[in-house]
C-alpha cells in the first residue's frame, strides 16, 4: 500500500507530461492554421485593392476560391464560372451601382444561418456589416 501511495504521484506525473506534448502540437498546428489563414486574407485584401482590370478579378476571385476549395461547389472549378464572377467583381469596382445592396447580403446570410440551426449571435444587421465593410471592425483581431 505505501509503495502504491509512493508509485501514485509518479504515474500521475508521467501521464500529465504525457498528455502536454500531443496538447503543444495540437496548439502549434492551431496557431500555424490561424496564420495560414491570416496571411491568405490579408493576400485576397490586397488583391481586392488592387483591382483595376479583369485579370486582377480574376485573381481574387481564384485566391478565393482557393481558399475554400474544399467547401465549394464542384462547379467551381470550371473556370467559366470563376470568370464570370470576376467579371461581375470588375464591373462592380468599377461601377458602384453594380454592387449587391447590403440589405440582400444580411438577408441571405440570416436565412443561411437560420437553415444551419446557427445561434441567433450569428445573425447580422445592414449596420454590422456596413460598419465592417468601412474597416471600423477589424476582421481578425
Amino acid at each position: 500500500m505505501i509503495l502504491g501511495l509512493v508509485f501514485a504521484p509518479v504515474v500521475a506525473a508521467f501521464q500529465q507530461g504525457g498528455s502536454a506534448a500531443p496538447q503543444a502540437a495540437m496548439q502549434q498546428r492551431a496557431h500555424d492554421e490561424y496564420e495560414q489563414h491570416k496571411q491568405a486574407a490579408i493576400r485576397i485584401n490586397e488583391l481586392a485593392g488592387r483591382i483595376h482590370a479583369e485579370s486582377g478579378a480574376s485573381s481574387f476571385v481564384s485566391a478565393i476560391a482557393g481558399l475554400f476549395v474544399k467547401e465549394l461547389p464542384p462547379a467551381w472549378a470550371n473556370s467559366s464560372i470563376r470568370l464570370r464572377v470576376a467579371h461581375a467583381e470588375y464591373e462592380a469596382v468599377g461601377n458602384p451601382a453594380k454592387l449587391i445592396p447590403e440589405q440582400r447580403i444580411v438577408d441571405v446570410w440570416n436565412q443561411y444561418v437560420k437553415e444551419i440551426g446557427a445561434p441567433d449571435e450569428a445573425t447580422v444587421s445592414v449596420a454590422e456589416i456596413t460598419t465592417c465593410a468601412m474597416g471600423r471592425i477589424p476582421l481578425h483581431s
